[in-house]
């Protein structure tokens, strides 16, 4: 009932409002508040009217600054590896094995860039071909791109990897590597310092890459890897 009462008073309250404002109309004395009148007059007013036109940029500049100080941090910080080795095949390499290798390598390596400490990136790009024709599509697009970067040197891959890339008109693998022994293109696992691979159930092979430059840390390293 209440809320009927509110109602009908406020329908009664518009329309005296609505009479009010025709006769005022009518009789010219109508006051129409002009652009001037409804500027901000004091410093308060002004400060809090800035705020309400320009809200929009306080949000949105400091969020961009925190992010473009959040990307360039992340660069800056960002470790710096003394050697960088790729782990690819189309039988997934296990990540016990990956360990393995990654601790093998730590224990030989020395720091190259000067910071005091021996960082490795090893980046494991298999996976397992009797999954599916795209089971292994993004980890090849991401074995590419890391070959096209010229960064890793050192490549541990299973034999049909090894074979397409040796069978390209320029292979990408070195024919024979100038500051050891080894006669050839690649070894097997087992016979290098890794030992054999326990969880892995593929062959797996150590190769080298020159590239664009010939790098003397990572040359060293490979030796060190396939040196009895």
């Amino acid at each position: 009932m209440a809320k009927k009462e509110d109602y009908i008073a406020e329908q009664r309250r518009r329309q005296k409002e609505l009479v009010e404002f025709k006769k005022a109309k009518e009789n010219g004395t109508l006051e129409i508040k002009s652009a001037e009148k409804l500027l901000p007059k004091t410093k308060k007013e002004k400060f809090f009217n800035f705020l309400y036109q320009y809200k929009a940029a306080f949000i949105i500049v400091p969020i961009s600054v925190l992010g473009v100080i959040f990307i360039i941090s992340s660069m800056v910080n960002a470790p710096k590896y003394d050697y960088e080795i790729l782990v690819h095949g189309t039988v997934q390499a296990a990540d016990e094995d990956v360990d393995k290798i990654k601790e093998y390598i730590l224990s030989v390596a020395e720091d190259t860039n000067g910071d005091g400490d021996v960082q490795i990136l090893v980046t494991n790009t298999s996976y397992n071909s009797a999954d599916g024709p795209g089971a292994g599509h993004g980890k090849n697009q991401k074995f590419n791109i890391e070959v096209m970067s010229n960064r890793a040197k050192i490549f541990i891959v299973n034999k049909e990897i090894f074979d397409s890339y040796d069978q390209l008109e320029e292979s990408l693998w070195c024919d024979r590597f100038a500051l050891s022994e080894f006669d050839g293109k690649a070894e097997k696992i087992e016979n290098t310092n890794f030992g054999k691979l326990e969880k892995t159930k593929d062959e797996y092979y150590v190769c080298y890459r020159i590239g664009e430059n010939y790098d003397v840390p990572d040359a060293l390293l490979f030796e060190k890897i396939i040196k009895k």
